[in-house]
């Protein structure tokens, strides 16, 4: 992705030869008749593997990035369930981990929530201050049930250490519902967050 001045940011995921790392690449547009300038690529996941969709062998890895070169990407891991996670029974859950760039370095990763993740992929939004709002598959109580995901909005304000989450307890994700197809979200620069549905 680019922002305003053409300056681009990409994300992908690579095998190096124990585990899949997630990467991000960033480049600047040259001069008029100079080539652009890339930069190496650099790991961003903190040892946080990312994981591959089970339905639809995607990596499902996010990507917003401000008109002034500010970036944020999500992915999804696998780690063990607990007493507090979607399902309480499964031997692993997935967890929704998000990382931010200001224009020259990527932070460390932090855990978002964990997420069923049945019904679309999280999508991360950023504005010019480095406020952070993703959209993920939520859900009402921890348990294995589809009636209870909902559309959920985590946010964080630049310079806060924790997110803030909202969930739509009656906006339920199902057959007619997905994260992407139905439902996007966007965030102004005073940190005011819109929905489109």
């Amino acid at each position: 992705m680019a922002d305003s001045t053409g300056n681009v940011v990409v994300v992908f995921v690579q095998n190096n030869g124990s585990r899949n790392v997630l990467y991000a690449v960033s480049g600047s547009p040259g001069a008029g008749g100079v080539g652009p300038v890339w930069r190496s690529p650099v790991p961003i996941d903190g040892s946080v593997a990312p994981a591959m969709d089970p339905g639809s062998g995607s990596w499902d890895i996010g990507l917003s990035v401000a008109p002034n070169g500010r970036a944020y990407a999500t992915w999804f891991t696998i780690a063990p369930c607990n007493a507090r996670t979607y399902n309480t029974v499964a031997s692993s859950c997935h967890f929704l981990y998000g990382v931010s760039f200001d224009g020259a370095n990527w932070s460390v990763p932090q855990l978002i929530s964990d997420s069923p993740r049945t019904f679309g992929t999280a999508f991360p939004r950023i504005n010019n201050n480095g406020d952070i709002a993703v959209v993920y598959d939520g859900y009402l109580i921890p348990g294995t049930s589809i009636s209870n995901q909902r559309v959920t909005v985590a946010s964080r304000l630049n310079g806060q250490s924790a997110f803030s989450k909202v969930l739509f307890s009656d906006w339920a994700l199902g057959s007619y519902v997905y994260l992407g197809k139905h439902v996007d979200a966007g965030i102004d620069n005073q940190g005011n967050i819109g929905w489109t549905a």
